[in-house]
């Protein structure tokens, strides 16, 4: 082969390498730009699933008909209560107690000296936890919760205590009968199991003091992008689908067996009841401003929602009418 075909041979090869290159580069650009389309398509259907499933909460709440997942999910505590009230992060475990009052103090953002001689509701009490917490650093403990079982070991719990406490079997979804000065009220992971978490909210939300505290913790909406938080709540709802038809014993078997009974009671917590809404924080910041709520804050980075928030003094609320009447007779 003379010099000048083999110069000419290497000359095709190099452009059939530059041109599958050109091609593969068309190739991935095109597919970039398909995948770009699709996620803005799948972030669309995100806020829109979201927007639905909170209409869908708000008409099934509104309805007359007791659902069978709300019936269960009140059944399923009671049970919890009553069977499983040990494990990870309970009373039973030494060292949740050990932090427990770190916990509180850091959820609610306020200092330690903040709390004694406090009037505090706990909304929805459970084993009395955080019951107990709070009357560790002091205050004057209220605690309700619809469980029979869980109203039992709360009362245990608050009588190794020297603060005075008072504990009440009733539901979040009823008027509750108490004064509306409390300082904080506290209601950890309970709103969202109710089947109204917006009823549930408003019954106890009056009931904070003007200037007092609110601390929320709700079940929240994977945030977008968070491949983790989507997967957990992947994982919830295979094992919720699971043993939806099960005894309990049976749950308890196939939690077990799959998580390790260490971590059987939170892993039963978020599995057994069937109502396990979950929110935007966005929607409860509309909640909290609507209801006249200032500072609102959240106090921990976990997907769920962990938010303290301050009610509006007696002053703001009457300068904040009247400069709305000041308004109203400004366009009449």
């Amino acid at each position: 082969m003379s010099k000048g075909n083999e110069n000419s041979s290497k000359e095709n090869r190099f452009k059939k390498i530059i041109s599958r290159l050109v091609n593969t580069f068309n190739q991935v650009a095109s597919q970039q730009q398909l995948i770009n389309e699709q996620k803005i398509m799948l972030d669309y259907f995100y806020y829109e699933i979201s927007d639905l499933r909170s209409k869908v909460r708000y008409l099934m709440a509104n309805s007359d008909v007791k659902l069978p997942s709300i019936v269960q999910t009140k059944e399923s505590f009671n049970y919890q209560w009553n069977k499983l009230n040990f494990g990870k992060n309970l009373l039973s475990d030494d060292d949740f107690v050990s932090n427990l009052k770190e916990i509180i103090l850091n959820n609610t953002n306020l200092p330690e000296s903040w709390f004694r001689g406090k009037k505090i509701l706990d909304a929805g009490c459970g084993q009395g936890r955080f019951s107990y917490g709070l009357a560790l650093l002091g205050a004057e403990v209220i605690a309700i919760d619809q469980s029979e079982y869980a109203i039992k070991s709360t009362k245990e719990a608050l009588s190794n205590t020297s603060s005075p406490f008072q504990v009440i079997q009733h539901s979040l979804l009823k008027e509750i009968p108490l004064e509306r000065d409390f300082d904080l009220v506290w209601s950890f992971g309970v709103l969202h199991h109710t089947g109204n978490t917006y009823k549930a909210f408003q019954n106890i939300t009056e009931l904070v003091k003007p200037d007092g505290y609110l601390f929320l913790m709700l079940y929240g909406e994977p945030p977008l992008g968070n491949l983790a938080s989507f997967q957990e709540q992947t994982e919830y709802n295979r094992l919720r689908n699971l043993t939806k038809n099960l005894t309990y014993e049976e749950k308890i078997k196939l939690i077990v067996d799959e998580k390790s009974e260490e971590n059987l009671h939170g892993w039963f917590d978020a599995v057994s009841p069937m109502v396990n809404d979950t929110y935007s924080f966005e929607e409860i910041k509309t909640w909290l401003l609507s209801s006249g709520f200032k500072n609102i804050k959240i106090t921990s980075p976990s997907t769920n929602l962990h938010i303290i928030c301050q009610k509006e003094g007696e002053l703001n609320s009457i300068e904040k009418d009247k400069l709305q009447s000041n308004e109203i007779l400004q366009t009449v």
